[in-house]
């Protein structure tokens, strides 16, 4: 199962990837404070997120690209996790 690589305290800022707590590869659009607004490359519907709330995790281009690219059986994988795991987050 994918686990982003790049799991950081880093603010997401605009331009920036990041998983959502739908698990969905995200370009953020905005980031204001803690709201994060995104389109998802899943689904190209837009969400918001908190990046604290919501535990947002920053991922690299390439990660966000694989996401997409194997979001079936990535989709698959996920229908067996309970609805609220989030990844850890670590200092930079």
């Amino acid at each position: 199962m994918y686990i982003p690589s790049s799991v950081s305290t880093k603010p997401i800022q605009r331009g920036d990837f990041y998983e959502d707590c739908h698990y969905h590869p995200m370009l953020c659009l905005s980031a204001e404070g803690d709201k994060l607004v995104g389109v998802s490359l899943v689904t190209g519907g837009m969400g918001v997120c908190s990046e604290h709330d919501c535990a947002a995790v920053p991922m690299t281009v390439e990660e966000a690209i694989d996401r997409k690219l194997h979001w079936d059986e990535i989709a698959e994988d996920l229908q067996d996790l309970p609805e609220a795991i989030h990844w850890e987050r670590i200092e930079d």
